[in-house]
């Protein structure tokens, strides 16, 4: 059998037990449910960071964005790929369970879902390493630079190095999924590179990858004193050491990938491959995208915290302002009754001595006050009378 897929022998068919097309005896179905909620979980995470970017509030955009974008592409391709390997290739079944019409479908959505894998996750390895020298590029010592950019390249030239092998995998190409073409045969004569040396290499070099992806921002933080606040150092390092999950993940699929060649059935260690590879690769991304969620979570709940103190604080003001105008008042008019009390008599001594009669002004002194006689009464004098009491002309009825 082609590249890395475990060559059959016919002792291996022979010791399969009888197929069942219909109703295999086991059964796993939730693949592609569990390739899309990874999916739409990591979708929601780049799209908040992209937003943030272009609201400016989690800084500006950088290549790392376009390099995650990039990872996010291929991520919808291997969730893809995972979905219609479980819905219509027949992955969630054992080998001798499905039928052999499907066995080369099955092998060429595999070999592009290795390579979605392999450009997601690339992306977002070097999209990681680009982001750990923007955060540190003036406060850390040029050797420090100079290292992620090493790194840099080393990724760069593992993943074209690994992307270059997959292209030449079988010659020719075809020949790795068309060799598992029953109806009708694949004739043409090809080669291929064998799969143990093949899987581990890819193992060796993926999972130093991953490791120093995650290992240099912790060391970083540890010896140097970064511009950042010590609770900030915290949720950095703990954001990093999420990373070492993906590295979990990684070291599972690689176990998985050694399974596919060197187990008889392929399609049940096929399915556990698909498994890890969609954890390692959207737990990547995830893990690449919380560092602006941070911001997310620090500008719109922080802000929506203060708004709460503030409304709090104004409410609390104005009944205190109302209790205490009205305290103030009622102290003011209490003061003022007292006042009023205490220094009526007095005032009102002082008014009567200070009130100058007729008899204080000469005769036709031009201050002295013109005596007039009382005011005429404005009703007429049938109608209102001091000394008797006359009836009105008009009745009360026609007065209403």
């Amino acid at each position: 059998m082609p590249a890395n897929f475990y060559n059959l022998k016919p002792e291996d068919i022979l010791s399969w037990p009888s197929p069942n097309y219909e109703h295999p005896s086991e059964q796993r179905t939730w693949l592609p449910a569990f390739a899309i909620v990874w999916q739409v979980v990591t979708t929601i995470l780049v799209w908040a960071r992209f937003y943030l970017r272009m609201t400016r509030k989690a800084g500006a955009w950088g290549y790392d964005d376009g390099l995650t974008m990039f990872a996010w592409v291929f991520s919808i391709g291997l969730t893809t790929l995972a979905c219609l390997e479980g819905w219509a290739f027949y992955l969630d079944r054992h080998t001798w369970d499905v039928p052999p019409f499907f066995y080369w479908k099955a092998a060429q959505a595999g070999y592009f879902a290795q390579l979605a894998f392999l450009w997601s996750t690339f992306g977002i390895k070097l999209s990681v390493l680009l982001f750990y020298r923007r955060m540190v590029k003036d406060t850390v010592t040029r050797a420090w630079l100079i290292t992620i950019w090493i790194f840099i390249g080393i990724t760069v030239g593992a993943y074209i190095g690994v992307f270059v092998t997959y292209m030449n995998i079988c010659a020719p190409l075809e020949a790795y999924w068309l060799a598992y073409r029953f109806d009708p045969v694949y004739t043409t004569p090809f080669s291929c590179i064998q799969g143990p040396s093949f899987d581990l290499g890819i193992a060796i070099l993926l999972g130093c990858s991953d490791a120093w992806s995650v290992a240099i921002p912790c060391l970083m933080l540890r010896h140097y004193q970064l511009d950042v606040t010590m609770k900030q150092k915290i949720a950095l390092n703990m954001i990093f050491c999420l990373g070492f999950l993906a590295t979990g993940a990684g070291i599972a699929r690689s176990y998985y990938l050694w399974q596919i060649a060197h187990s008889p059935d392929i399609f049940w260690a096929g399915f556990d491959l698909y498994v890890w590879s969609l954890v390692e690769c959207h737990l990547a991304i995830i893990c690449t995208c919380l560092p602006s969620l941070r911001a997310f979570f620090r500008y719109y709940f922080g802000e929506a915290r203060r708004t709460n103190n503030g409304s709090t604080n104004r409410s609390g003001n104005r009944s205190g302002n109302r209790s205490g105008n009205r305290s103030a008042n009622d102290s003011a008019n209490r003061d003022s009754r007292r006042y009023s009390k205490r220094n009526t008599k007095d005032s009102w001594h002082t008014e009567m001595t200070n009130v100058r009669t007729v008899k204080d002004f000469p005769p036709h002194s031009p201050h002295s006050p013109e005596l007039h006689s009382p005011p005429a009464s404005p009703f007429p004098r049938e109608k209102y009378s001091p000394d008797v009491v006359l009836y009105p002309k008009h009745s009360i009825e026609d007065m209403s």
